[in-house]
């Protein structure tokens, strides 16, 4: 059970409706888990200023409201039970987002980090991924179960937060993991945002390269997404809560039904670990002029190589 989740419990044992459970006993931090006068599961966040105009959803309510003493509260809370696993979800990601944010206006933060969620809250899951990103899920799920290795089924399920929109595809305590899916002879990948791999100082991070090739469907060789989610479901055992959150998060990413692109095989031809530390190619949000907003740009492969480690190594 989560901080957040045992906080829910202990406001609904104890009748406290209406009102918020501090998260952190950081004396900075002003974020609790709420729970309305309906016994509905929220999130509430004291912010300074007053937050923009909020989305509409069909999932989920959102409310503004000035406090007395001078700041402004912004509450979250699930209106569709069934979406209950998917709200948690949610929660998790806002607070780790508002804690590793650099933003002095937390209450823009966590809208505009709301409004990447609408699609999902809406049950609006579109009509199926794009080969690329197939081909990049297919890469992450290679190192998920690969992850097994070195962290608990449990610990490596809740770090994949790729489905979630976090910078990074895996947050562990204290290490993150970016995966980058390439053709095998690419020479360079593209990173969609700085945050990617601006990585604390605090944070070790990693860059994981997945070099997959295609297959004829006809041959039968190779693995499909299937194989992948049938195999990993195994190991967290097929009818488990962890399976099921795995599933969850599946869905969030957009594979509905794994089995739908089976017509797709691929064979992984190599694997490249590089620490992201040092001279790694990357650029910092600290080295950015002001004025300049979202930034992607690509990285040599070759050179990013030069800070290959063993996986292993990398864990340690």
């Amino acid at each position: 059970m989560t901080r957040l989740e045992a906080a829910w419990t202990t406001l609904r044992e104890s009748g406290e409706v209406g009102t918020g459970r501090k998260l952190s006993a950081d004396p900075t931090s002003m974020i609790f888990a709420y729970l309305d006068t309906d016994l509905r599961a929220g999130l509430y966040f004291a912010v300074a200023n007053e937050p923009p105009d909020v989305p509409i959803y069909k999932a989920i309510a959102i409310r503004k409201a000035p406090r007395l003493d001078g700041k402004w509260a912004l509450t979250i809370v699930l209106i569709d039970r069934d979406l209950n696993a998917l709200f948690r979800m949610l929660c998790d990601d806002l607070i780790s987002a508002v804690a590793q944010s650099k933003s002095e206006d937390t209450g823009s933060f966590v809208v505009g980090r709301l409004r990447r969620w609408k699609r999902l809250l809406d049950g609006d899951r579109g009509t199926g991924l794009t080969l690329p990103q197939i081909r990049g899920l297919f890469a992450e799920l290679i190192i998920l179960r690969d992850c097994f290795r070195f962290r608990s089924p449990d610990e490596v399920v809740h770090a994949w937060v790729g489905p979630l929109d976090a910078p990074q595809d895996f947050a562990f305590s204290g290490r993150v993991v970016e995966v980058k899916a390439v053709v095998p002879d690419a020479f360079d990948t593209m990173i969609s945002s700085v945050p990617q791999l601006d990585i604390a100082a605090s944070v070790t991070g990693a860059l994981a390269i997945v070099a997959i090739k295609s297959l004829p469907a006809a041959t039968g060789s190779g693995t499909t997404i299937s194989d992948l989610t049938t195999d990993i479901t195994a190991t967290l055992g097929a009818e488990s809560a962890l399976a099921q959150e795995f599933a969850q998060r599946l869905r969030v990413a957009g594979c509905q039904q794994p089995e739908t692109y089976d017509a797709l095989r691929f064979e992984v031809t190599y694997i490249n670990w590089c620490s992201i530390e040092g001279a790694f190619p990357r650029i910092r949000a600290d080295a950015l002029p002001e004025g300049v907003g979202e930034v992607t740009y690509s990285i040599s492969l070759a050179v990013a190589r030069r800070s290959a480690v063993k996986e292993e190594d990398w864990w340690r």
